[in-house]
């Protein structure tokens, strides 16, 4: 979390005494905690929901529907992920289908972590690499609105 050591850095202790609850999942917790400590906070953690790969046969009917959109990936023009977990996920899913992804997409990810998955895949995806929060975010979102031309 880059963005947090960045703003850390300017008010060394602007959480000091304040607990902050994390919701985040156990494996995506660490350096928030981390960053909360170093600016004097402490940090609780209570994941508030668990991100695991569909299982078959429970989550077959979805499976149907995510499976032919990964076989259509090359009629698509953008793929936006809003989360490491979004890309980790998809493109294991997506590299079973494609060992070489298609020509001519747009790769999209908001927040620095989100476009640093998407680097371990070989893949260079656009964004707002320095997102500070979810104002922000919002903001990236607009950003990448605004490049996208009425006739894509």
């Amino acid at each position: 979390m880059k963005f947090l050591s960045k703003s850390i850095a300017s008010n060394d202790l602007a959480l000091a005494g304040m607990r902050v609850l994390i919701t985040r999942p156990r494996e995506r917790a660490d350096d928030l905690k981390y960053a909360i400590t170093a600016a004097g906070g402490t940090p609780i953690h209570i994941p508030l929901l668990d991100v695991a790969p569909l299982q078959l046969p429970l989550d077959e009917p979805i499976w149907l529907q995510t499976r032919q959109r990964i076989i259509d990936l090359d009629r698509y023009r953008r793929v936006i992920a809003i989360s490491v977990n979004a890309v980790h996920y998809g493109l294991q899913c997506l590299a079973d289908y494609w060992p070489q992804w298609p020509i001519g997409i747009s790769w999209y990810g908001i927040g620095a972590a989100t476009i640093s998955e998407f680097a371990r895949w070989d893949i260079r995806a656009h964004g707002g690499s320095d997102i500070a929060d979810a104002r922000l975010g919002l903001m990236a979102w607009a950003a990448i609105e605004a490049a996208l031309s009425p006739g894509d």
